[in-house]
């Protein structure tokens, strides 16, 4: 597009090539103006903010009452909702992860014996028709 453009030119262009002929670069050395005629300066803030504070408020009244509604007409909701909420990646790793062997198969005697004693009364004999503690078998035999 050419830098001048004539009167009877413009009329021939689109709403969006007029709006683009319009427009100047700004050149080195111009004033900045700052804002100059974009939205007032934290506008959307405030307009957010007022939002938040209306919804809250409008939340504290009516918001278990709401929540019971969607719950009841509309689960699919409801458990979107829900699920929203949740965190996107669980950690999932564990203490144990940065365990030695040894302190591993320390912790392992330590639960085997707690489990031992609770099967067994803690520790006053077999309990009333109770068979050997094969359920502990998943547990490594310690030495």
């Amino acid at each position: 597009m050419s830098a001048v453009i004539q009167q009877n030119d413009l009329q021939k262009l689109s709403p969006r090539e007029r709006q683009l002929a319009a427009l100047r670069p700004f050149k080195p050395g111009d004033e900045w103006k700052g804002n100059a005629g974009g939205k007032p300066t934290a506008a959307r803030n405030r307009i957010q903010g007022d939002f938040l504070n209306a919804l809250a408020a409008d939340f504290e009244k009516n918001g278990k009452k709401a929540i019971a509604d969607c719950r009841e007409k509309d689960p699919t909701a409801y458990v979107k909702v829900v699920a929203s909420l949740m965190p996107k990646q669980i950690d999932m790793r564990s203490n144990l992860d940065e365990l030695a062997d040894e302190q591993l198969t320390s912790a392992i005697t330590a639960v085997r014996a707690i489990l031992i004693a609770e099967y067994t009364r803690e520790g006053t004999g077999e309990a009333e028709g109770a068979e050997p503690l094969k359920e502990l078998s998943a547990l490594p035999e310690t030495k």
